[in-house]
């Protein structure tokens, strides 16, 4: 529904992991994650020449939990989540020096959306 507001309707390739930027940025004990985002903005730039990753990730979740402890919900933790993984995928994207592939006009932005859905924060752009 956000996406569609966003005018994104019918118009995006949807890849979900747990704890999203947190799995990406490897702060838990499970490994591959970020290769598994890395092979699917490949695999859909190769079949659909995107230009933008948006990374949304949720209040209360349950991986912040695993990583952080009872007092997970932290906007602040969320922030630097998503800072690192997007200044990560902008170095292995980028245009100028991607060194995974090269998007031309790559745009990545991250949000936080609210457990009901209703509200989508943009917490960092690039």
């Amino acid at each position: 529904c956000q996406l569609n507001n966003r005018g994104y309707k019918n118009n995006y390739d949807e890849v979900t992991s747990a704890g999203a930027s947190l799995g990406y940025n490897g702060l838990l004990d499970y490994a591959n994650w970020n290769t598994y985002i890395d092979e699917h903005v490949q695999l859909a730039y190769d079949l659909h020449t995107i230009n933008e990753i948006i990374i949304i990730i949720h209040e209360d979740c349950g991986a912040y939990k695993a990583q952080y402890g009872d007092a997970s919900y932290n906007l602040q933790k969320h922030y630097d989540n998503i800072k690192l993984c997007t200044d990560t995928l902008w170095t292995k994207f980028n245009s100028e020096t991607g060194t995974i592939i090269k998007i031309p006009n790559l745009k990545i932005i991250g949000y936080i959306i609210s457990l009901n859905g209703c509200k989508l924060t943009e917490l960092y752009k690039l």
